[in-house]
């Protein structure tokens, strides 16, 4: 039985897990890093939601310093899913 699975990928893997409703914990580990331009890669891509009152909300979220680094942890699940996919369609 799995209980647990990491998904380290890029912004479709990311992506694809998140639109299936296959995320229960997030961790994002956010750089003092200012990309930028049209052709920069997303962390998660997919669907989506077509509003922003549609995304998901982590809950009882934790942000830790790590070096320069931070890291946010929080959890979905339940009625914190993505909602709204059935509106939005894939480009």
């Amino acid at each position: 039985e799995v209980t647990s699975l990491l998904a380290e990928g890029g912004g479709e893997l990311l992506g694809s897990f998140f639109d299936q409703r296959l995320v229960d914990k997030v961790f994002a580990f956010v750089a003092p890093l200012v990309i930028g331009g049209q052709s920069a890669l997303t962390p998660v891509a997919g669907v989506g939601v077509a509003k922003v009152a549609q995304a998901p909300r982590l809950r009882r979220p934790r942000v830790e310093s790590l070096d320069e680094d931070t890291l946010i942890v929080g959890y979905l699940g339940g009625e914190a899913r993505l909602t709204g996919l059935e509106s939005v369609q894939p480009t």
